[in-house]
Order: C-alpha cells, then structure tokens, then sequence
C-alpha cells in the first residue's frame, strides 16, 4: 500500500481570542515499556494572524486567517497583541 496522508479541515475551528492556533509542545520518551514521558516546560503557541471567518469565497484563500505557520505570518502586518506581556 502506498503511503497517503488524509487531512480534513475543521468548520468551527477551536479558537482563542477569534484567532485561530497551534501548540508545539516537546516530549521526551524515555521509556516505551513501561512508557516514561517527560513535558518540556518550554513549548510554542503559533497564532493566524487574520481573525477567523466561516469559509467563503471571499476568504477561502486567506492564508493569514487559515494557517497559523510563523514563515506565511512574518510577512503579515503587524497586528496589536491580544495579550499583554508579563
């Protein structure tokens, strides 16, 4: 069997603040038997830089509103921050 990937696009995506968002979060296995897992204190939180819409024609192909990818957002402009920084 070839190999193949299957996505499905979500239409009501989980969002924050009307953004929507990824977590990359790192694991460490140590252990598979029994499994031993450790969660790095540090992680990424990736947001879209457009807020999101229900799909239409109009926006279908607003990368800024789909895809929270940090190289498609470094060209976006610049947006207030929804959150303050400590």
């Amino acid at each position: 069997m070839p190999p193949c990937r299957h996505q499905v696009y979500l239409s009501r995506p989980l969002l924050l603040d009307g953004l929507k968002f990824d977590l990359r979060l790192y694991v460490v296995l140590t252990c598979a038997a029994p499994l031993q897992a450790f969660l790095s204190v540090h992680g990424v939180a990736r947001f879209a830089s457009h807020a999101w819409r229900p799909v239409d024609a109009s926006n279908q192909h607003d990368l800024l509103m789909h895809l929270s990818n940090s190289s498609i957002n470094q060209v976006a402009e610049p947006r207030p921050q929804p959150f303050p920084w400590p």
